[in-house]
């Protein structure tokens, strides 16, 4: 049974998942362009354990595998290889190929197109396959070309010297360190960096990929330092003490509580979210603290600075909209602790660039903004329908009773 799929109707993640079902306890082989840690996450879920021979050839050129993609194939007992040839004859097919049974019982499935190992190319992407199944029986003399001609490919593709076999954390890092592949930071970033350049074009009509629901994968631990990325050998990306001057992509993501987004909504009382002093003390400079603050009285005495923001939202034209944001803070007193408040001005302005799917799980996202500009920071408000949401809930590592929030990159 052959058949073209298309892509994100008919998605490549599920037909690997009817795939590893198909040919449960078999072989699979899989060879693609590049591969990032979403990717392998959503692919070994598609597979969940039905496949016990796992093996992988993935491609590195331009950068676009990254240490933690390659990181969990590894954690997953996977043969592995990577593949590179020349910086301008980029290795770039995709092909997954599924196999079980021997004799009469043999069966495979194969699955040819566009699909890279991301959640892109297996889920939301516009992707389109070939999906080639040959079921138990006799083969035809048409079958038995064709799996002579997957095997050919597959031995053409791990044979020469240009496929290299992937033992260890000591041969990625080794890769990493030569520059061959990236962290998911880098990527997110330079994803993000592009974002802000893009200009989309007024009179095409455009919306974001569809909804995925967010999964819970575990986290990978890379044991090796990831400073190689930073552009000029400057600071560790921990480095942000008080009085320094903030990392150039700094940014601060969190959900809103229940009661924050209520008001949004328009119950009554004043939206000014609490950041808190542990969110504010882990990174001081990115706040202005406390050099910026200045002391006012504003029915009680409090620390405020007033800054300029650019607001982004679903909402808004797609350069956003500029408004003005207090940030202050106020000791604790009596019956009441410190506050360090977050505090968008208009707030009419800021309601208005609320998208009507903007719930506990959205994202209020603070950036530096960038250095040639007037204004202090970028607000975007992002909610699980837009492309940006996964880049940022990543970071989302910190928990509190109402809400969560964290730093990146």
């Amino acid at each position: 049974m052959n058949r073209l799929i298309l892509g994100p109707m008919e998605s490549a993640y599920e037909e690997i998942k009817a795939a590893a079902i198909r040919h449960q306890g078999g072989k699979a082989r899989i060879a693609v362009a590049w591969a990032k840690d979403d990717g392998v996450n959503w692919l070994l879920d598609a597979i969940n354990g039905h496949i016990t021979d796992l093996n992988f050839v993935i491609g590195i050129n331009e950068r676009g595998t990254t240490v933690e993609a390659l990181l969990r194939i590894l954690q997953h007992n996977a043969s592995l290889r990577i593949f590179y040839k020349h910086p301008y004859q980029t290795f770039h097919p995709k092909i997954y190929c599924f196999e079980s049974g021997s004799g009469v019982s043999y069966s495979t499935t194969v699955i040819i197109g566009s699909s890279n190992v991301t959640i892109g190319g297996l889920i939301t992407n516009y992707e389109s396959s070939i999906v080639l199944q040959i079921d138990q029986g006799p083969l035809s003399q048409d079958d038995n070309n064709f799996i002579a001609s997957v095997n050919i490919s597959w031995e053409t593709i791990i044979s020469p010297p240009f496929s290299h076999v992937i033992r260890d954390v000591n041969d990625v890092q080794k890769l990493y360190e030569t520059g061959y592949i990236v962290s998911e930071n880098t990527i997110r970033r330079e994803r993000r960096s592009a974002g802000k350049k893009g200009k989309p074009l007024r009179d095409l009509p455009t919306a974001p990929p569809q909804y995925v629901v967010p999964r819970v994968f575990e986290q990978i631990t890379v044991p090796f330092a990831l400073d190689r990325d930073i552009p000029g050998g400057g600071p560790s990306e921990d480095t942000d003490p008080q009085g320094s001057t903030p990392l150039p992509e700094r940014f601060f993501v969190r959900t809103l509580t229940a009661n924050d987004v209520a008001k949004l909504r328009g119950r009554p009382g004043t939206f000014e979210p609490d950041l808190g002093e542990t969110a504010r003390d882990q990174y001081p400079s990115f706040w202005g603290w406390s050099e910026k603050y200045k002391e006012v009285t504003r029915k009680l005495h409090r620390l405020e600075w007033q800054v300029e923001a650019r607001l982004i939202s679903s909402q808004t034209p797609p350069e956003g909209v500029i408004m003005s944001v207090i940030l202050w803070f106020r000791e604790a007193r009596s019956g009441h602790a410190a506050e360090h408040r977050f505090s968008p001005r208009p707030i009419d302005i800021f309601k208005r660039a609320v998208p009507p799917s903007f719930d506990t799980s959205s994202l209020l996202v603070i950036e530096q903004a960038p250095v040639d500009a007037v204004y202090q920071y970028v607000i975007k408000l992002i909610t699980a329908q837009d492309p940006e949401y996964n880049d940022f809930a990543t970071y989302l590592v910190a928990t509190r009773p109402h809400h969560r929030y964290g730093y990146g990159p």
